[in-house]
């Protein structure tokens, strides 16, 4: 079995969260158990930070940007092609010391490891040593979807590159790109992009209009000494915990765990749009922290 990792920040060393992505607003069965979720981030949180897996051959460390492109993962040989599944997934061949991003597949509430096959994968003109190189994994993944036509399979999501991931809509050419997470993009103290080191993604029934995705998202944090001064002045208690903090920087909201009612008056106070959630949506009202 697994279990989903669930977004939450720790007072310890390290960040553990996740991103279920869904498709459509289809319904789907979670056989995941927060508990669960809430043991296995507290293990993470207790354990030294152990920075990305970047390890590879040099051949593959070496290469150029254009090289590297040449590497494409073989249509043919997409994960569920062969199932009749609506969606294909594919994956990302690591070169340029990118880190190593374990697959996993979710069958029936059980997970299974899907290892690297260099058979995978079209090499172009590179003239490389596959045969040498052992377990890799992967940089990332890719999930392709009829979204605009029948004739031919979009690429309907994409995760390559620290938290990076990539999403279209329909009837758009690129798609939004956006960040899982970064943290301290202004006031010049420095970037940081936290990765995705693991995905599990959910195998979608032939009929499926929708896809899941469980992902892993892991940073160390700088941290905040007994007796916590900023969290006991924000009286931070619970986990997650949602802050809405004007332009002039006064704490104007705080919702604590997962409630739909608060998520939907901030977007009111946001003046955003469109609707948070459809009538049709299946996120429940509550899911206490």
């Amino acid at each position: 079995m697994i279990s989903r990792l669930f977004a939450r920040r720790t007072p310890r060393a390290l960040f553990v969260g996740a991103l279920v992505a869904m498709l459509f607003g289809a319904n789907i069965a979670f056989a995941f158990d927060f508990d669960d979720v809430a043991a296995l981030a507290r293990r993470k949180a207790r354990a030294a930070y152990q920075p990305p897996d970047r390890r590879q051959p040099a051949e593959l460390e070496l290469l150029g940007y254009d090289r590297y492109r040449d590497i494409r993962f073989r249509p043919d040989r997409a994960i569920w092609r062969a199932d009749g599944a609506p969606f294909d997934l594919m994956f990302f061949h690591r070169a340029q010391s990118n880190p190593r991003v374990r697959m996993n597949e979710v069958v029936d509430g059980e997970a299974r490891h899907i290892p690297y096959d260099s058979a995978d994968f079209d090499f172009g003109k590179n003239t490389l040593s596959p045969e040498k190189w052992g377990e890799l994994d992967y940089a990332g993944l890719r999930v392709h979807y009829h979204l605009n036509g029948p004739e031919y399979k979009d690429e309907l999501i994409v995760f390559l590159g620290a938290s990076y991931f990539r999403a279209l809509a329909a009837g758009t050419r690129y798609g939004l790109s956006a960040r899982g997470l970064a943290v301290d993009t202004v006031g010049g103290a420095g970037e940081e992009f936290p990765y995705f080191p693991e995905f599990w993604i959910v195998k979608p029934a032939p009929d499926a209009r929708s896809l899941v995705e469980e992902l892993g998202l892991e940073l160390p944090i700088r941290l905040e000494e007994d007796p916590y001064p900023l969290a006991a002045r924000l009286a931070l208690g619970t986990v997650p915990t949602l802050f809405l903090v004007s332009p002039e920087g006064r704490l104007e909201a705080v919702s604590e765990g997962f409630r739909r009612s608060d998520f939907e008056g901030f977007a009111a106070r946001l003046a955003v749009a469109p609707p948070l959630f459809l009538a049709t949506d299946t996120a429940p009202p509550l899911r206490p922290g």
